[in-house]
């Protein structure tokens, strides 16, 4: 390969040989020769530094394309592992999107049918109190108006006639509607008198008259002290039996009123939790909208990415091929352009040499004349100045003082220090080179790092942005579930506190009753062993009784009784009829009341059990978000640690490229400026090496 490398520079040379004659005749042919070498030799080593360059852009794009399509594969290969897991968990049932909203219906269907019982209950109730105190208030005015025509009956104006004693007077209308009052008093009356008092009542209110059967009483009937007493006692049992209904009614109206606000208090509650229960639902449903939207979104990026991958991992071996293919050519055409520049070199050197310059000194018959080591000495010197008037390198002042009264042998030293300042410089070139090459090839790197860093941080400040808007989602779940667990409390604690209380006045007013039923059983006993006491004494006989009776008192002596006294009779049977009717209905009402503190009691156990698993039901679903929070926070602080160690290794890669930018920038802006100096430099050295190498 030398030879042929020396026979094309040969073939250079002769087909230069006509310009060669028209040249300097200072110049001897030789020197020309060497001079279209060394013009050959920078040549080939201007090539192989331009092929080199073309070498390093095309080894820095592969090197970063490889490098980039590979994390780009790692990362989109991540990715798509992330979302097919992602899908798949949906696809599988791990992530539910439709149990939470059938569950959600399911409660919103329950509350809703509970809210539409409790209203039903409640109508249901409302109308039965309507109709008790219908009843209770006709009864009152019905009672009323029996009292009223019976204390009519016993004034100073009275008939024998029943009708005159009623005073039914008026249109037929209002008649009708007293009539009705008084049936309706005495229907009452009847339940509460005994047999006697009720016949003795249809006879003063004239009860033919009316259609109610028994006699009228004649107005002498109402002077005697029996008759008043009788009435009198009458009347207090009609008013007791009116207090009773009045006092019922009372209750019955505290009652109404007190279911009112129980229902509105939970009917409230329910609307409530019918309000949440719908709210959440419609929230769900939105999400499951979004959920859908992320899934059909999931997969087309798994569909983009997985194109990409395939090409991308189709470029990567290409690359990889063509840096291969590309590496050996450098390699073969380096080496081929070393073994030329060299070969040239060698042919350089074999004319340069001295037994060379003796054959062509005689040869071509180069004369020297006395002078010319001092006119070489002197052009040597200029083009050294030269050169120094334009790169300024001081080194060339110090080779020039070497020419000073230099001349023959002397110039060889100076040769020899032309010779290591060129080597120095082509060494300094390759210095700069490579200076250069690194700082470019360092320059692509890390701004190349330095995107995908600033790539991730932002993938993570977006990870760190969806974690924290979820937790605060989350937060506000658990807010609004933890505020129906307070309610939830506050109505139980109310329903509590309300049934406690119900409780409690149940027992005193039941036992209250029971001891009052008692005293009335006790108290009418008492007067009945009085009277069954007297029967059981022996009573005189019928003549005994008679003769009694015929038995004229003396003259002039006053008005008597006529016979033994038998007890208070009609009068005292009302008293122990009232107070067994009243004993009797105390009973009722006792019985009536039980049953409903059973009833009541039942349905606090119902709401007190519903209220307690609505709460234990909203606790799981707190322990459930509280678990997805703390999820969400260790992956929030997993990016927070990920975002931090990649923003360290931004910031020590940008202060690495900091430091190192005003060096790179100086050799690569000035890279071409330095070389063309070094190169204006080496070559007015080889100019001057050229023209003291002439004067041997």
């Amino acid at each position: 390969m030398k030879f042929a490398v020396t026979m094309r520079a040969l073939l250079l040379l002769l087909a230069a040989a006509p310009a060669l004659a028209e040249k300097s005749e200072a110049q001897s042919p030789v020197t020309k020769v060497v001079g279209m070498l060394k013009d050959l030799e920078k040549k080939l080593e201007e090539e192989a530094e331009a092929e080199k360059d073309l070498y390093d852009k095309f080894v820095c794009w592969g090197t970063g394309t490889l490098t980039e399509k590979k994390e780009a594969v790692a990362r989109s290969t991540e990715r798509i592992a992330s979302l097919e897991a992602y899908v798949s968990d949906i696809d599988s049932g791990k992530l539910s999107f439709t149990s939470d909203k059938e569950k959600l219906e399911s409660e919103l269907a329950d509350v809703t049918a509970q809210l539409n019982n409790i209203t039903a209950e409640h109508a249901e109730q409302l109308k039965q109190f309507e109709l008790n105190k219908e009843n209770m208030e006709s009864a009152i005015s019905g009672l009323d108006e029996v009292i009223t025509k019976l204390s009519d009956a016993t004034g100073p104006t009275k008939k024998a006639d029943g009708v005159a004693l009623i005073g039914l007077r008026g249109g037929a209308v209002a008649r009708r509607q007293k009539e009705e009052l008084l049936r309706q008093g005495l229907r009452v009356s009847d339940e509460h008198l005994s047999k006697a008092n009720r016949h003795f009542l249809r006879r003063i209110l004239g009860g033919q008259a009316i259609g109610l059967g028994g006699e009228g009483v004649l107005a002498t009937d109402s002077d005697s002290d029996d008759f008043k007493a009788r009435s009198k006692g009458v009347t207090d049992s009609l008013n007791q039996v009116k207090g009773t209904i009045d006092k019922d009614l009372k209750k019955t109206v505290e009652d109404a009123e007190e279911a009112e606000k129980d229902f509105k208090m939970i009917s409230g509650a329910k609307e409530d939790e019918k309000e949440t229960a719908a709210a959440m639902l419609a929230k769900l449903e939105a999400e499951h909208a979004a959920r859908a939207k992320a899934l059909e979104d999931s997969k087309e990026e798994i569909e983009t990415l997985s194109k990409q991958v395939a090409a991308d991992e189709k470029l990567i071996p290409e690359v990889e091929k063509a840096l291969e293919e590309k590496a050996a050519q450098m390699d073969q055409r380096t080496q081929y352009r070393l073994g030329e520049i060299q070969a040239v070199g060698e042919a350089i050197s074999m004319l340069n040499s001295d037994e060379s310059r003796d054959l062509f000194r005689d040869s071509f018959n180069f004369l020297q004349l006395g002078s010319v080591s001092s006119t070489q000495s002197k052009q040597a010197s200029q083009a050294l100045l030269s050169v120094y008037n334009t790169v300024k390198d001081r080194r060339l002042l110090s080779l020039n003082s070497l020419l000073h009264g230099a001349a023959g042998d002397a110039f060889d030293s100076v040769v020899a220090k032309i010779n290591e300042m060129v080597a120095m410089l082509e060494e300094e070139e390759e210095i700069d080179l490579q200076k250069k090459t690194d700082c470019q090839n360092n320059k692509e790197k890390d701004e190349a790092s330095k995107k995908a860093t600033e790539r991730e941080i932002d993938d993570l400040n977006v990870n760190l942005k969806y974690s924290a808007d979820k937790v605060l989602e989350i937060d506000g779940e658990i807010k609004a579930k933890q505020d129906q667990i307070a309610e939830t409390d506050a109505q139980l604690a109310k329903a509590t506190e309300v049934r406690t209380a119900e409780a409690a006045e149940f027992e005193k007013a039941s036992g209250d009753d029971a001891a009052a039923v008692t005293l009335l059983k006790q108290a009418a006993q008492k007067i009945q062993d009085f009277y069954d006491s007297q029967k059981s004494t022996k009573q005189p006989s019928l003549l005994q009784r008679g003769a009694a009776r015929t038995h004229e008192e003396p003259a002039g002596a006053p008005k008597i009784f006529s016979e033994d006294y038998a007890g208070a009779g009609a009068q005292s049977s009302g008293v122990v009829g009232t107070m067994e009717m009243l004993a009797g209905n105390l009973e009722k009402e006792m019985a009536v009341a039980k049953k409903e503190e059973e009833e009541a009691a039942a349905l606090f156990e119902d709401t007190k059990k519903e209220l307690e698993e609505q709460k234990v039901d909203l606790s799981n679903g707190i322990d459930l978000l509280e678990k997805a929070k703390g999820d969400v926070n260790a992956d929030k602080d997993a990016a927070s640690g990920d975002k931090v160690s990649k923003t360290n290794s931004l910031e020590a890669l940008l202060q690495k490229m900091k430091d190192v930018e005003p060096e790179c920038t100086y050799y690569i802006d000035n890279f071409e400026k330095r070389s063309q100096n070094r190169q204006t430099e080496v070559n007015g050295l080889k100019q001057a090496k050229t023209i003291l190498e002439s004067s041997k």
